[in-house]
């Protein structure tokens, strides 16, 4: 079986930018993003991949490993929308019931299709609740024909308490630790905070 873990960029690996007086951007990292770099370091040791899908453009994404160049390590894939012609293009024949859903006009072209990835088994931290929606209406539509199995962690945008932001990169790893032992099972299991 193989599993994967996808991370997202925006507002789950970083919080965006502060513009300084010059008017240039300054990407903010999420706090204690080190004790996630060892985590995800550990896991690739198992043969659990680790997959960047993101809908930053690539010049986002090389600001995000300039300053974490770890990263580059640790990612088997990047996709960014500038590759998105590569990793939402999925064929008919290859995934049927993601096509037939896509075809739904129920606007899953839109949303990341991780289901199509290769994987058997997803660990999925996104910031976007709506995401989870989209793959909740993507099981449903599959009628348990779907045999895949998907966690799905909600990163929430906008942390106000600092306390809690401190802390969320250690939260990632407790789901991480979960998803390793976590046993097979069809369908979509979304874990709270």
């Amino acid at each position: 079986m193989k599993k994967v873990i996808v991370l997202d960029l925006d507002e789950t690996l970083e919080h965006g930018v502060i513009d300084d007086k010059a008017g240039t951007a300054n990407m903010i990292l999420r706090p204690n993003l080190d004790v996630l770099i060892n985590k995800l370091k550990e896991v690739k040791k198992r043969k659990i991949d680790v997959i960047l899908c993101t809908t930053a453009r690539n010049e986002w994404v090389e600001k995000f490993l300039v300053q974490k160049p770890e990263f580059r390590k640790i990612f088997d894939k990047i996709y960014t929308r500038d590759n998105e012609g590569i990793w939402k293009k999925f064929s008919k024949e290859e995934y049927p019931l993601e096509y037939k859903a896509k075809n739904e006009n129920i606007n899953l072209e839109y949303s990341k299709p991780i289901t199509t990835f290769g994987y058997d088994s997803i660990l999925f931290f996104e910031d976007n609740k709506t995401e989870y929606a989209r793959l909740d209406i993507l099981f449903k539509l599959t009628e348990g024909k779907l045999k895949k199995d998907v966690t799905f962690y909600n990163v929430e945008k906008y942390l106000r308490d600092v306390n809690k932001e401190d802390f969320e990169c250690i939260n990632m790893t407790k789901a991480i630790d979960f998803f390793e032992n976590k046993d097979f099972k069809i369908g979509l299991t979304e874990l709270k905070k």
